[in-house]
């Protein structure tokens, strides 16, 4: 009884609001879990109407092909084409499930017997292009794009459907030329800005994308992805207080965005500011710290700084992270280029330093160690079989031999 209870006390709409905000921000485990809560609800209530199912039975398939779950999705798309076979969103999802699947063949007959259905449904349209592009069929590609311009011209995701599949053509030029019209036609769709924003920065075009992204912001599009890209555009074109001040926007709405982390600490690290980039490393590493190219970052991060011990620890990480790799490998280099440094600067501080020098004879390892060296095993036994006493001496003054 505790447990019906506890399911009737759900609140659907909660949930919905919930889920829907998670997808705002890719938070698709989030959502999945939300429309898991609502399916669980809708199945316990007795008079449940057909549609709420269909609705959450989608929004639990959009959110499984988000997180590469193909076949649950395809699964869970069949069982809302049972209950609404002609819910051309159903329909839809089911054929992106195919294809993630690479079941080509079942998706294209799907798509032309939708296509002859629904001639003037934009849906199918977008889906032969996006099957026509794979098997490199680009003149039938292109045809059913601009069928679904045609067909879905009040429609904003058109727009953007068909620059996403322009972009990943190779045609960017046109991507923008389309989001240009979307804009127009759609002055305040904040998605249609963003869109556009993102595809004139990675042209370079880089003022536009700025102003495009923050009228974004204004008609309510901010989102940690929007804060993200006006970060690099604000770095790349210098103004790295405005860059900081969209990252650390972005980082309030997403506390744990590996990218925002990663962008912030080459934003200070461009300003000079070790301490700070270095914070923001730890940071990005406390949430992945297995990422050997964090760690390759960390590791010339504390080299710049003189913390040699600090910098080889992290070049070892990342050599036992990512073994067999070109990162691994200029890890190695760089690290035999540190070890001769450091075994330079122990030299010519032996020759200023009388303590250190006598420590040295004395015990090297414990010498260089506490000076903050972390020498190989190789430059510890050179240290060990050299005879510092007869080194030449460059002390000062008295104060120095005291010191």
């Amino acid at each position: 009884m505790g447990r019906r209870k506890a399911v009737d006390d759900l609140n659907p709409q909660a949930l919905l609001a919930q889920a829907q905000k998670a997808i705002a921000t890719k938070n698709w485990q989030q959502a999945l879990q939300s429309f898991e809560a609502i399916l669980g609800y809708l199945r316990r209530r007795k008079g449940t109407t057909k549609m709420a199912k269909v609705a959450a039975l989608l929004g639990y398939a959009q959110c499984l092909l988000a997180l590469q779950r193909a076949l649950e999705a395809e699964k869970t798309t069949r069982q809302a084409l049972r209950l609404d076979p002609e819910n051309p969103e159903a329909r839809q999802l089911h054929l992106s499930a195919l294809l993630a699947l690479g079941q080509w063949q079942i998706a294209l007959r799907q798509a032309k017997r939708w296509v002859a259905e629904h001639p003037s449904d934009w849906r199918p349209h977008l889906l032969l292009a996006r099957l026509y592009h794979t098997l490199n069929d680009q003149e039938l590609s292109r045809f059913h794009l601009l069928m679904a311009l045609h067909h879905g011209r009040e429609v904003p995701s058109v727009f953007h459907t068909v620059a996403q599949l322009l972009e990943q053509q190779g045609r960017v030029q046109e991507a923008i030329t389309v989001m240009r019209k979307a804009v127009h036609d759609f002055p305040d769709d904040a998605t249609s800005w963003i869109t556009l924003g993102l595809l004139l920065q990675k042209e370079r075009k880089l003022r536009r994308a700025l102003q495009c992204l923050e009228r974004a912001i204004e008609l309510g599009g901010d989102a940690p992805t929007v804060r993200l890209a006006l970060g690099q555009i604000c770095s790349d074109l210098g103004r790295m207080d405005k860059a900081i001040a969209h990252i650390q926007k972005g980082l309030e709405q997403d506390p744990d965005n590996l990218e925002l982390w990663d962008l912030l600490s080459f934003v200070y690290l461009q300003q000079g500011k070790l301490r700070e980039a270095l914070e923001a490393l730890h940071r990005l590493l406390d949430l992945a710290p297995t990422d050997p190219f964090g760690h390759f970052k960390l590791a010339s991060l504390h080299y710049q700084m003189g913390n040699y011990a600090e910098a080889v620890q992290a070049y070892r990480r990342v050599i036992a992270l990512a073994p067999g790799t070109e990162l691994a490998q200029e890890a190695q280099e760089i690290l035999e280029m540190v070890d001769h440094v450091q075994l330079e600067q122990v030299f010519v501080l032996s020759m200023e330093d009388p303590v250190f020098r006598a420590r040295l004879i004395r015990d090297p390892k414990w010498a260089v160690e506490s000076k903050g060296f972390a020498l190989s095993d190789a430059s510890l036994e050179i240290l060990a079989n050299t005879d510092f006493s007869r080194l030449p001496k460059r002390w000062r003054s008295p104060q120095g031999r005291l010191s």
